[in-house]
């Protein structure tokens, strides 16, 4: 395959994936792999043998450690990548497979399940998951599971479980606890990392053997242990420690379950700390996943912690090995599993478990109200950001506000305030499921919550391209906020009445609401509800007006406040519509700049339905400007974008593109085929087609060549594929 670079041009498009390149999300791991050599080797053995190994064993024996080590030593096997996916922030079995696409990067697919969609993607793919924490969500992960390994015949799967998974074919390895020369190597590395000097020698060995004996060999509680050779000689250690698990189990060591050994060495641990670092760790326990030092000051301050003092308590934390921090990659902090619902226990014994909770929730309410007051300018970006780091957090809230304790007002508010969030990411079957629960509770809602809830669950609905209920709800939030007297409110539920008119044939209406939106604007000296009407205004007059002067008069205006604004997304939108106002006027130079620009500010934002329009813009004014083959590579990767995504709008606009670069390569029938699917596709989907001088001529030069009995014959074949068929023609174009 050879990268196309046309002179003078500046190339946007990623570099070619080589086959030696295996994507992964595999998190570093921050300290060194000891031990378990023969149980790795054995691992490795039961892998080879199954599609489904699932490691059990107790919480702190190592799971974890062990299936991300096996998953590393074999993951040049899998060409298509090797995917961990942390289980443990999911309270609900729902959200599995949406937590499965989100770490491999792939988008929802509007009305579509996500469980379907994964195993749609995954079919013909060679790749490695590695479900992590399964435990809590067992029927939920088995399910998935089955289905994954019925529907993709080259997917594995490593579990880790306290119980196993009880799916056909597994298999199973208890992970035991280490041998004594493990354990002690284990000991002195994690010790030496606490007390650099610190080594194994001849008067501290018998110390060490105890106790590592005494903790039964469970890899966390000897962790914990050696951190605390910082604080206290190795012989002390080993007193104070026998003392304080001599009680568990009735005093008999030989009847103490393991379980009870990592209990009672965390709670050992957690007694030898001061008050204010016992303070934190129990609060800690209120997070879902990892969390920055800015959120843990939110949950932690309050008596006997002040706000300056929390990063000098975490740190101490870090040193006792009880709060883990990745020091040079993502430098946020999370509690193991064990050590959270442990400090989760007294949290609710201190009685802070409520006021935990609201501090929690008021961040991250604080937080997603940034992306609405900051939604369009510079500083969204650092806002899109944050909430994408803590989206388990903010799941975490609306199950437990929503769902659990019937805290619907705040719930409400913060998934009304994530639904720009929602739209962009390409989220639309999660956000349409938590907003549709707020509004069930519509009557107990204020009413900048109702309306700003409406508003957001019709942009879900406009990406699912459920035109009429985008509509409906939009005329929901119109109500509310006519009622307030809210004129940007009215502006925004406006904006998405005409996009709905428009994307139904209605242009006149469409731009009558965005001409009231333009005159609101100067009212409001809101430059982004300006630039919104005056790019869609410019969309419409070009697309079904022809009135190109007019068009690029808006846009211009347009882009200028944009770029003021450092509204990334908008400007790129704006771009986008003047490339395509060039080449409607044989601008070809000027439309491949614009939009090479606005395709480099989508990436820039990951906005995946924006960047596959862009490049299926880009290879259409190619086709126009008679340079055909230039236009396959952009095709290609819109197609590979589009495949997991499966969007009505951009299969019909990809099949359309497609259509016109097989009348560019000569493959004429084929062209006459894909028209044909795009003509029977639209009615099907509420699609009104945009007037498209080049392509009415594409389509008679086809007819014409062809002859009308060959052109019907076609286009009737056309007509009877799926979108999934006409796709596969797509590909097979672009070989």
């Amino acid at each position: 395959m050879h990268r196309l670079s046309p002179a003078g041009l500046p190339q946007k498009f990623p570099p070619l994936r080589s086959p030696e390149a295996r994507p992964t999300n595999l998190p570093r791991q921050l300290t060194s792999f000891i031990g378990r050599e023969h149980e790795l080797a054995n691992a490795r053995e039961l892998f080879g043998g199954t599609d489904l190994l699932t490691l059990t064993g107790f919480g702190g024996i190592g799971k974890t450690r062990l299936a991300l080590q096996l998953a590393s030593s074999v993951a040049d096997r899998f060409t298509d990548g090797t995917w961990f996916v942390d289980l443990a922030p999911i309270a609900d079995d729902r959200f599995i497979s949406a937590t499965v696409l989100a770490a491999m990067s792939v988008r929802e697919e509007p009305g579509r399940d996500t469980t379907d969609t994964l195993a749609e993607h995954l079919r013909e793919k060679s790749a490695l998951l590695v479900f992590d924490n399964c435990e809590h969500v067992i029927d939920g992960a088995a399910r998935l599971v089955d289905r994954l390994l019925q529907a993709c015949p080259n997917v594995k799967v490593v579990a880790t479980s306290r119980e196993v998974l009880d799916v056909p074919g597994e298999l199973v390895l208890r992970v035991s606890t280490l041998d004594e020369e493990e354990a002690i190597s284990l000991f002195a590395a994690r010790a030496k990392s606490a007390v650099p000097s610190f080594t194994i020698s001849s008067e501290n060995r018998g110390a060490v053997e105890r106790i590592c004996r005494r903790l039964d060999g469970i890899a966390l509680a000897i962790e914990l242990a050696a951190a605390r050779v910082k604080t206290m000689p190795i012989d002390e250690l080993w007193k104070r420690l026998d003392d304080s698990l001599a009680g568990l189990g009735g005093g008999s060591r030989t009847a103490l379950p393991r379980h009870q050994t990592l209990r009672g060495l965390i709670e050992w641990s957690y007694n030898l700390l001061p008050e204010a670092e016992r303070a934190a760790l129990r609060r800690l326990a209120v997070f879902a996943g990892d969390f920055s030092i800015e959120s843990a000051s939110a949950a932690c301050v309050g008596d006997p912690i002040r706000e300056a003092e929390v990063l000098d308590l975490l740190a101490r934390l870090v040193d006792k090995s009880l709060v883990q921090f990745d020091t040079e990659g993502t430098r946020r902090y999370r509690l193991l599993e064990s050590t959270k619902a442990f400090a989760a226990e007294r949290l609710g014994e201190a009685g802070e478990l409520e006021t935990a909770e609201d501090a929690h929730a008021r961040y991250f309410q604080n937080q997603a109200r940034g992306a609405i007051a900051n939604f369009a300018t510079a500083a969204y970006e650092d806002v899109r950001a944050s909430i994408a780091g803590d989206y388990a957090e903010h799941r975490a809230i609306l199950q437990r506000d929503l769902v659990e304790k019937k805290n619907v007002v705040r719930a409400a508010e913060l998934a009304a305030s994530l639904g720009y969030y929602w739209a962009e990411r390409g989220h639309a079957r999660e956000g349409r499921f938590w907003l549709e629960r707020s509004i069930e509770y519509d009557a107990e809602l204020p009413d900048e919550t109702r309306a700003l809830a409406w508003l957001g669950l019709s942009r879900q609905y406009y990406l699912q391209g459920e035109i009429e209920k985008l509509s409906a709800a939009a005329q929901r939030a119109l109500e509310i906020y006519t009622r307030l007297g809210h004129a940007r409110g009215l502006a925004n539920a406006r904006n998405q009445i005409a996009t709905a008119d428009y994307r139904s044939g209605r242009v006149d209406e469409a731009m009558d609401l965005w001409r009231q939106n333009l005159a609101a604007a100067a009212e409001l000296a809101d430059t982004r509800v300006e630039a919104v009407a005056l790019t869609n205004l410019a969309i419409a007059a070009s697309e079904m007006k022809s009135d190109y002067a007019m068009a690029a008069e808006y846009l211009h205006r347009a882009v200028a406040l944009l770029r003021e604004r450092g509204d990334t997304a908008g400007l790129a939108v704006s771009l986008n519509s003047l490339g395509v106002i060039a080449a409607y006027q044989g601008r070809f130079g000027d439309a491949e700049r614009y939009c090479l620009e606005s395709l480099s500010l989508f990436r820039s934002i990951g906005e995946e339905t924006r960047i596959i329009a862009q490049l299926l813009t880009i290879a259409e004014n190619r086709i126009w400007a008679e340079r055909a083959e230039d236009a396959r590579e952009p095709l290609r990767e819109a197609l590979d974008r589009l495949r997991p995504l499966s969007h009505p709008w951009f299969t019909d606009y990809c099949v359309d593109v497609t259509a016109q670069f097989a009348v560019g390569s000569g493959r004429l029938e084929d062209a006459a085929a894909l028209f044909g699917f795009v003509e029977a596709y639209r009615p099907l989907h509420r699609l009104a087609p945009p007037r498209n001088p080049a392509k009415e001529k594409a389509v008679a030069s086809v007819r014409a060549a062809l002859g009308e009995e060959t052109f019907a014959r076609a286009q009737a074949t056309g007509r009877a594929f799926t979108a999934e068929t006409a796709l596969d023609r797509v590909t097979d174009l672009l070989e």
